[in-house]
């Protein structure tokens, strides 16, 4: 089943559901991706969906085109934000070992980190058909490794409370008025048919503001920035830094709602 390129299919959500089970880490980070799944909690860079061969460097350098090859669940692993614009479409040879190092990944952090993300040994040198089908190997063993857990009559499954001494980027979640798209629209912050790019450049994909404050993507309208940006990654994820307005020098769409928000708050 996890020979699979669907990003909501039941394998790959199981895969990422062990990893919240079995309290794994972030690949190359400290932080737990439970953490990231806290509603109580929000990121101004979350995690995003990583191709540990990037789209670009399979389609230039190894020729792979086709879109099910590429995408499938054995080539994607959950990374910081920053970490997923960093690598870009490097050959994973060059990046690898490079972020390791930036991190300063000790050798016991990594070695716990290549268990729960199923990296092989020297993954970055192998063939990229053969190291697909051993990763989906050891995908479905911490899968298993998780169910195993999952029955065991001592399994707990409230987790020590996240600290923040790993994490420069997470804060309390308070509430405050929702902004809508429709907002900004109505404030003359943004237009109907302005463009919206991922700032994730292996997502190749472009939304359009409706005249109603929808993201319209391949004739369907989304109702939120959030929304949309889920469907094009596969997890929750902040719609309001995952897309930059493409009509206006790329500038990220949270800024514009931070710029309504001062506004609103001035008329107070």
């Amino acid at each position: 089943m996890l020979e699979t390129s669907g990003p909501r299919s039941p394998a790959i959500l199981g895969y990422f559901a062990a990893l919240n089970i079995l309290d794994a880490e972030v690949l190359l980070s400290r932080g737990r991706i439970r953490s990231h799944l806290d509603p109580s909690l929000t990121f101004q860079k979350g995690i995003e969906r990583h191709h540990l061969f990037p789209k670009k460097f399979l389609k230039s350098k190894l020729s792979i085109s086709n879109q099910r090859d590429i995408n499938q669940a054995a080539n994607i692993a959950l990374v910081d934000w920053i970490d997923n614009i960093d690598i870009s479409d490097l050959d994973p040879k060059e990046y690898w070992q490079l972020e390791v190092g930036k991190h300063q990944i000790t050798e016991e952090q990594l070695s716990s980190q290549m268990y729960w993300h199923a990296l092989p040994r020297a993954w970055f040198e192998m063939d990229y058909f053969e190291f697909t089908s051993a990763r989906r190997m050891l995908m479905a063993q911490v899968t298993r490794d998780a169910f195993i857990r999952l029955n065991d009559l001592h399994y707990d499954a409230n987790y020590p409370a996240s600290t923040n001494s790993h994490i420069d980027n997470v804060v309390t979640r308070t509430p405050r008025p929702r902004v809508k798209i429709s907002d900004l629209l109505d404030a003359g912050l943004i237009q109907e048919g302005d463009l919206l790019v991922p700032l994730n450049p292996n997502i190749d994909v472009i939304g359009e503001i409706s005249d109603s404050g929808g993201i319209i993507i391949d004739h369907h309208v989304y109702d939120t920035p959030s929304e949309a940006a889920k469907e094009l990654s596969g997890i929750q994820t902040n719609g309001w830094i995952f897309w930059k307005v493409g009509t206006q020098d790329d500038v990220i769409l949270d800024e514009l709602r931070k710029k309504f928000e001062s506004s609103r708050n001035a008329d107070f």
